[in-house]
């Protein structure tokens, strides 16, 4: 199902109305479902990034989202502890044609996932430690797996008196909170320009 279903659900076809403007209604319907729209947020794990630090990464922007725009989340331990539970039933249900992250999103009801990579510098000067933080959030649509787009970040250096792990921390919160706001601006213009132009449906029925 979708916002805005055509005209002839059973017709693939794309509608010769495509592209038209929308509606009153539709346009509030559409503002409101880009208001709500659920994220799901995780860790590329082919991009080498110590799991202590990730999970630092995605619990910053499960934050973001908590406190700045009031959404639910899924936390980085129930991704994780999901991975494990669910293994068997991704199997059997998908038979691996699609990855668990993506599996896991839609199993969540998240209309976007968000995969982080990021790597970190580092440097001490006396007693003085130093870090940043640079990388990229890749947006993509839960239903498809579709890349929407991706948004590069980097921190400002942080420095910390007495401990490298809290310069890295921060140096990660940083560039996280920084990337948020672009990355949801981001998926809702990209969300939107899709709906737009409609939605094709496949009706099949059986017996």
């Amino acid at each position: 199902a979708g916002p805005f279903p055509p005209a002839a659900a059973t017709d693939p076809s794309p509608s010769p109305a495509a592209g038209a403007p929308l509606t009153a209604d539709e346009q509030a319907f559409l503002t409101n479902y880009l208001a709500r729209l659920q994220y799901m947020v995780y860790y590329d794990e082919k991009a080498g990034i110590a799991p202590q630090l990730a999970k630092v990464a995605v619990t910053q922007a499960n934050r973001y989202l908590i406190e700045k725009h009031g959404l639910s989340v899924i936390d980085f331990d129930k991704i994780e502890q999901n991975k494990k539970d669910q293994l068997t039933a991704y199997q059997a249900e998908t038979g691996g044609s699609i990855s668990i992250i993506q599996y896991i999103a839609q199993k969540n009801n998240a209309d976007i996932y968000v995969e982080l990579a990021f790597s970190v510098s580092t440097s001490t000067t006396g007693s003085r430690h130093y870090a940043t933080a640079q990388g990229s959030m890749k947006i993509f649509e839960t239903s498809t797996a579709q890349l929407l787009g991706a948004v590069a970040f980097q921190s400002p250096q942080s420095m910390d008196p007495n401990s490298m792990d809290a310069a890295i921390s921060n140096a990660i919160t940083a560039s996280v909170w920084t990337a948020m706001p672009r990355m949801m601006d981001q998926s809702k213009a990209l969300i939107k320009g899709a709906l737009s132009r409609g939605v094709r449906y496949e009706l099949v029925i059986q017996k």
